[in-house]
């Protein structure tokens, strides 16, 4: 959402797929919330999931198409819950004739890239994993030697830029 408004964006669409249980995604989500609702901007959510646990492409094209006025998104800036579907909004996007990042920037969460190297496939809040496995494999060595482990790590997260999002001047 910051890296959105800082690009200009002012009504924000939040997309998110995945379970209603506590879960990153709906973190995401509630943080998205909060930072819209502390800064005053006007916001939505929607939620793209389909009963087997993905999301529901139609469901994306259905509800950007009844959010279009005179050809235009009313939305200018999107973030989603995943990277994975960022690129799923974006195809939506595309079939709609609304381009990132002339009509409305597009904002992912992971830091997905081709294959793993090379461009960022979209616009995207990367997750340090080279940090999240060190992480990882700390807390089973805590827990092989019976050791507290940690209940919570927090580590930073950084923006990459993948083409739909303007660049900041």
């Amino acid at each position: 959402m910051q890296e959105l408004t800082a690009r200009g964006s002012r009504k924000l669409l939040f997309i998110r797929s995945g379970s209603c249980l506590s879960s990153e995604t709906l973190k995401r989500g509630e943080g998205f919330v909060a930072a819209c609702k502390e800064r005053g901007l006007t916001y939505e959510v929607m939620d793209s999931g389909d009963d087997a646990g993905g999301f529901n492409e139609e469901g994306i094209y259905d509800y950007l198409r009844e959010h279009m006025m005179n050809g235009k998104l009313e939305f200018d800036g999107i973030y989603t819950s995943t990277d994975g579907l960022g690129l799923a909004v974006l195809e939506q996007m595309r079939r709609l004739n609304i381009q990132a990042p002339k009509d409305v920037q597009l904002i992912g969460h992971d830091g997905l890239r081709h294959l793993n190297r090379g461009a960022y496939l979209l616009s995207s809040i990367a997750q340090p994993v080279e940090d999240m496995a060190c992480a990882a494999v700390e807390s089973v060595i805590h827990l092989i030697r019976r050791e507290p482990v940690k209940e919570m790590t927090v580590l930073p997260v950084t923006f990459v830029e993948g083409g739909t999002t303007r660049i900041m001047e």
